[in-house]
């Protein structure tokens, strides 16, 4: 118990860290938990016979988030070289299940990374910080509206834990604190930060059901071992990959 403390500490501490330091910070968030959590991914595959070559889907991972960022990125000559380098190894002898399990596998962790990097590239530190805040606070929102009033399990077949109840005890607590934190978030505009802390918490839990998901396909209890007590990159940021899509797609209607 102590053990997973003080890495649920350190964690939040060096990521909370890195999001406050303006552009940079967010980016390298994004490229750790894309290459990292492909990593991952590649081998619970490899537990069900599902082979991608590492090097090619961990250089495609990386590409697909530095090509989201601002145009001036020193490499951005070079990403759709590499993803093409990348496309063809994967369909050069290749078969269906692995094409499609790669594919899948930049989808769900590239994508999201490359669209947490692209919001935050303007130096919006309390954006990036905020984000994180907002997934984190919605875990233990529904933890505790689970523990005081759950009774309605909500898929136990994936999660015998999360319940209905604590579900929308994250969902209600997860938008009012994105109500309240519109001054430091949006300057101000306290709809705008109610929409994205309701986005959080409406795709938080199906991101890690997802994620629980494919540990059972697997027949692993954790992604990885790089957290101890608290499993690897994908068992941290199973949420904040599923949160990302709707929270860019919130911010692209506000700007339109």
């Amino acid at each position: 118990m102590l053990q997973r403390t003080i890495s649920g500490i350190a964690f939040a501490v060096i990521a909370g860290g890195l999001a406050l330091w303006p552009g940079w910070g967010p980016l390298i968030i994004s490229l750790v938990v894309s290459v990292w959590g492909m990593h991952e991914f590649i081998v619970l595959l490899k537990k069900r016979d599902v082979f991608i070559s590492t090097p090619i889907g961990l250089a495609l991972s990386a590409s697909i988030v530095l090509s989201f960022v601002q145009p001036w990125w020193p490499t951005m000559a070079i990403v759709p070289l590499i993803m093409s380098v990348g496309l063809l190894g994967i369909f050069w002898g290749a078969d269906i299940k692995s094409v499609g399990a790669c594919v899948a596998g930049l989808v769900w962790i590239a994508l999201p990374c490359g669209l947490y990097a692209q919001v935050t590239s303007t130096g919006n530190w309390a954006l990036a910080l905020g984000i994180l805040v907002l997934i984190w606070a919605n875990d233990t929102f529904a933890y505790l509206g689970g523990r005081t009033f759950g009774k309605h399990l909500l898929m136990p077949k994936f999660s015998p834990k999360k319940t209905i109840e604590g579900y929308v005890s994250g969902v209600i607590a997860t938008g009012l604190l994105g109500w309240f934190l519109g001054d430091w978030l949006f300057g101000g505009n306290h709809i705008l930060s109610l929409m994205i802390g309701l986005a959080i918490a409406f795709a938080a839990t199906p991101g890690d059901l997802i994620e629980s998901a494919l540990k059972r396909w697997a027949g692993v209890k954790d992604s990885g071992n790089v957290l101890p007590g608290h499993g690897g990159i994908l068992d941290r940021f199973d949420a904040f990959l599923f949160c990302q899509p709707f929270v860019a797609a919130v911010l692209a209607l506000h700007l339109n």
